[in-house]
């Protein structure tokens, strides 16, 4: 396994898979479009592949002060 990061998400339908699978959008109820827009919004983001395959990713949020 070799893992890649970046700050660039290849395909949205891979980031809602990877929140299905894992139940993170159990409670958040996003559609694609909306969860690559809180992504698109956030401060910072990372996403990690193995291969073509995303396996994780991180955001950062911010109010703008801190």
């Amino acid at each position: 396994m070799r893992i890649e990061y970046t700050t660039k998400l290849i395909m949205q339908e891979d980031l809602h898979s990877l929140y299905e699978i894992l139940g993170w959008n159990s409670f958040l109820r996003l559609n694609q479009e909306q969860l690559a827009k809180a992504m698109e919004q956030s401060w910072y983001v990372i996403y990690a592949y193995d291969g073509e395959k995303l396996v994780a990713t991180g955001r950062v949020v911010s109010d703008g002060i801190i």
